[in-house]
């Protein structure tokens, strides 16, 4: 994994980390489900796919582009919206620095991209056809 900051810049965070786990909860045995989202920034509504970790794991041992199923979880979060790196740290549920390092591998793969808001990143898929195979894969929300 690319080495980068510890920290994230951050400064607006919209995705409710009881929220994430409400929907982790409600994955018992579901392949996927969905986070509801309300960006502070631009006032947009939408809801973030959260994967079942034997699902990551799945996707991640199938698809050479994803190294680990850290790097599939955020790939499937992505895959319907974009997200700021914070928002992407709680989805995932991990720590700041392994999720920074881990959208880094991803940005040198050529997976995800990325544009500046004020002092956030706000992440994507760039890769089109990893998102079809991905949202052919991750498996619908119940």
């Amino acid at each position: 994994m690319t080495a980068g900051p510890e920290r994230i810049a951050c400064t607006i965070r919209c995705l409710r980390p009881e929220d994430v786990e409400s929907a982790r909860r409600a994955l018992s045995g579901a392949p996927s489900a969905r986070v509801p989202y309300v960006c502070r920034v631009s006032g947009r509504r939408e809801a973030v796919r959260l994967v079942a970790p034997d699902r990551a794991a799945a996707l991640a041992a199938g698809d050479p582009e994803l190294p680990d199923p850290l790097a599939a979880t955020l790939a499937c979060a992505l895959l319907e919206t974009e997200l700021c790196e914070c928002d992407l740290a709680t989805v995932a549920g991990r720590p700041e620095g392994e999720v920074l390092g881990a959208l880094a591998d991803l940005e040198a793969r050529g997976v995800v991209a990325w544009r500046r808001v004020d002092s956030m990143r706000y992440f994507r898929l760039a890769d089109p056809a990893l998102a079809a195979r991905l949202a052919a894969a991750a498996g619908d929300a119940a």
